[in-house]
């Protein structure tokens, strides 16, 4: 069973890859480069928030390689950012804004954090770190039940910080090194925003039941389904603790579909 992109959510009892380990048990790896395994070696492959940070050319690829290094009748789980429910809740909430209700404005404020901010965002956490280090969050339930465990841990870490400014380039590579090698010059702000949107943060792609399953059949796959968080085809799912850990969902309010290699004839 291969878990990838699988960051500090791993099980000793699968082959876990990322783009940096976390942990002995998390083999570091870049999967834009493929996936490092022969054909048809895993009866399961996994991956959580992690093809909407890829473009929608890499993700064809990417969900290539899921393929192919599949068994046949193995399962691949997909769980990403849900379009199509993120929109169903920013147009109610709308509405309810626009008749006065000052909760539904907080709401909407949140939600369209959920839409472009990760996409659009030219810094580390955006504009969302922002509104998860406001003293007062007047729908912290709100935002909570969207983003789960992951909002009490980060707005936890915003608030206890250093306030110290830090930045998340203070890399040695040098400006002034780039230029001379270009022989022009860049702009300190220019550099900083495109190695930035290179690193990996923002999403680059968004997927709804529709296109999510349109992509996987595009490459073979067959008996696409939407699932929860709790169902699964892969035998034993539960006692891995990937999406749900300790009675606490990782990612809520998620996109979660499966989908088969097809046996051969």
């Amino acid at each position: 069973m291969l878990n990838l992109g699988c960051g500090p959510r791993f099980n000793e009892a699968w082959i876990n890859l990322d783009f940096h380990s976390v942990h002995p048990c998390v083999k570091q790896h870049n999967l834009l480069k493929g996936i490092p395994y022969p054909d048809d070696t895993f009866d399961a492959v996994y991956h959580s928030h992690l093809l909407e940070h890829f473009s929608k050319q890499q993700a064809m690829s990417f969900i290539q390689e899921c393929f192919r290094v599949l068994k046949h009748g193995g399962t691949i789980r997909v769980v990403l950012p849900d379009l199509e429910g993120i929109v169903n809740v920013y147009l109610q909430e709308m509405k309810e804004a626009e008749k006065g209700n000052k909760q539904a404005e907080a709401n909407y404020d949140w939600i369209m954090l959920e839409l472009y901010d990760q996409m659009t965002r030219n810094e580390p956490g955006g504009e969302m770190a922002k509104y998860l280090a406001q003293k007062e969050i007047v729908n912290e339930s709100f935002v909570f039940s969207r983003i789960g465990e992951g909002f009490r841990n980060f707005r936890v870490f915003l608030l206890n910080k250093d306030k110290k400014k830090t930045s998340i380039l203070k890399k040695k590579i040098t400006i002034s090194r780039i230029n001379r090698k270009l022989k022009t010059k860049i702009p300190n702000k220019a550099f900083q925003i495109g190695n930035f949107r290179m690193s990996g943060e923002i999403h680059q792609w968004m997927y709804d039941r529709f296109s999510l399953k349109r992509l996987l059949e595009s490459v073979g796959f067959v008996e696409v389904l939407k699932t929860n968080e709790t169902e699964s085809r892969i035998i034993g799912w539960n006692q891995y603790g990937l999406d749900v850990k300790d009675g606490i969902v990782h990612a809520p309010n998620s996109l979660i579909m499966e989908a088969v290699k097809p046996l051969l004839d």
